[in-house]
């Protein structure tokens, strides 16, 4: 008998067997709706539709919950930048442009919980642990294009992931001024943001060729 059951409430919130995703979600768009502030873990279960015992069966407390969180965004924005990749599978630079321009428009839009994914990262001290895993692999993209670049000539191979970190770092710190209140011209202008992006990589290019 489910937890919903127990306390006579229907199970509305997740489909037997899925509890631990129905709680990510849930904490998801709590994040969204209410902010990190918010976040608790009975919160979680009243609007996953289940019994304020239930989140324990998966999560020892609120951090592991938040940990949990942040790896499903960081898998989210991995994806996000796969499908920018995809898009400009040839060109160089311009796959650097998108999956720049990917990431900052992830960031602004999911601006709570891309806070939350990064805050996630200092509880979390195994770097090898699948929250740290899965924020690695959203560096795949970058790291390939500059790989793909480093394959024709244009810098060493061994200056690659220098320039995979260069790159994140800049535009990692676009999006953090902007949620901060800075460049507020460019965080509501979408010309402006491109502009910043191809600036970036412009510069990290004329690093490369220089």
């Amino acid at each position: 008998m489910s937890d919903a059951a127990h306390d006579g409430r229907p199970e509305r919130g997740y489909h037997h067997g899925d509890l631990r995703n129905a709680l990510i979600r849930a904490g998801m768009t709590l994040l969204t709706t209410e902010g990190a502030a918010a976040l608790d873990l009975r919160k979680v279960a009243r609007l996953a539709g289940v019994s304020h015992a239930a989140p324990y069966r998966h999560f020892a407390d609120k951090n592991a919950l938040l940990i949990a969180i942040a790896q499903a965004g960081f898998e989210q924005l991995e994806q996000t930048l796969t499908d920018a990749a995809r898009a400009q599978p040839d060109e160089f630079p311009a796959r650097l442009i998108a999956l720049g321009g990917a990431y900052l428009a992830f960031g602004l839009e999911h601006a709570a919980l891309m806070r939350a994914m990064y805050h996630a990262l200092t509880l979390d001290d195994d770097a090898q642990s699948p929250l740290h895993t899965a924020a690695k692999r959203c560096l795949g993209g970058v790291r390939a294009a500059l790989s793909d670049a480093a394959a024709r000539g244009y810098l060493q191979p061994e200056a690659v992931e220098t320039h995979t970190s260069v790159l994140w770092a800049a535009i990692h710190g676009m999006i953090m001024l902007m949620l901060d209140g800075q460049m507020r011209e460019a965080r509501d202008d979408a010309t402006a943001r491109d502009g910043l992006v191809r600036a970036a990589v412009s510069s990290l290019w004329r690093g490369m060729i220089d």
